[in-house]
């Protein structure tokens, strides 16, 4: 009944719109930095909530290339084998934890590791997962993830906190926190095999990448978003990515769409899906 009410309201102020689009010589809408005037008939994509950028299409990436990740991480989720295994370097919150773990949880189960440094984040991770009694499902580790193990410097900014070499004090907040690879992570857990790992660590992914046990397994799907601006602050450039894909048979392409072979501009790059080359028919160009 209130579905049905909202719905006879949003035609009666579309009607309304639609005359006075008439009477002003067209509808205006701003998108993609361009003014444009449009028939009053127009179906424009743009849906409530989910609007076009008004300034040009990168306007908004951050945003936007999380709603899409986000939406095909759920979408991978359910369409993985049963009882998959997914890690979640980077939870922060448990935004995508929760998700996924609810999405698992549905399904039968499975395995999510998530894993966050941050203290202050942690625990509202772990608040996260008990609210949703996903307990069984998610399981949580507070440690930073890198290429060795042992302790490290570590930055606490919200979302955007970061790992710092350790001969790097210039930042005044910082402390100390332990450090996992992943090989180590999963032995712990006694894994063989991982179907998604989702990476968002601020400019560390390549030593995160570097730590995972590639002489044993490949994840089948892997999300990772890149900061090229932070890489040489982690001791690597876009070229030792290009290898990292080229020597593991992987191939990147971000949420426009977009194939990344050469890492150039140190411009924010946003998630980014990490395809293996077995599963792509069509050669390089």
């Amino acid at each position: 009944m209130v579905n049905h009410f909202k719905r006879s309201i949003y035609i009666m102020w579309k009607m309304i719109l639609k005359n006075i689009w008439r009477l002003s010589g067209g509808r205006r809408e701003r998108a993609m930095g361009l003014a444009l005037n449009l028939h009053p008939d127009t179906v424009w994509p743009g849906r409530r909530g989910l609007k076009y950028p008004s300034e040009d299409c990168r306007n908004k990436i951050v945003a936007y290339s999380d709603l899409v990740q986000a939406n095909a991480v759920c979408n991978a989720i359910s369409i993985l084998p049963q009882k998959p295994i997914v890690i979640d370097v980077g939870a922060h919150h448990g935004e995508y934890a929760v998700l996924m773990g609810g999405i698992l949880k549905k399904r039968g189960g499975g395995v999510l590791i998530a894993i966050e440094p941050d203290t202050v984040n942690s625990k509202i991770l772990k608040s996260n997962v008990a609210r949703n009694t996903l307990q069984d499902v998610v399981q949580v580790i507070e440690c930073a993830v890198s290429d060795f193990d042992g302790v490290t410097n570590f930055v606490s900014k919200g979302s955007e906190s970061y790992l710092i070499s350790k001969g790097r004090t210039k930042e005044t907040a910082y402390c100390e926190v332990k450090v996992k690879t992943l090989r180590n992570i999963l032995a712990n857990f006694q894994l063989n095999r991982v179907n998604l790992l989702l990476i968002d660590v601020e400019g560390a992914e390549l030593p995160v990448l570097n730590g995972f046990p590639w002489e044993a397994m490949q994840p089948d799907i892997i999300f990772c978003e890149l900061h090229p601006y932070n890489w040489p602050m982690f001791g690597y450039c876009g070229r030792d990515v290009s290898k990292f894909l080229q020597e593991h048979g992987y191939r990147c392409f971000d949420m426009y769409f977009r194939e990344y072979i050469n890492f150039e501009d140190s411009s924010y790059v946003g998630p980014c899906l990490f395809i293996p080359e077995r599963l792509i028919q069509r050669p390089r160009n």
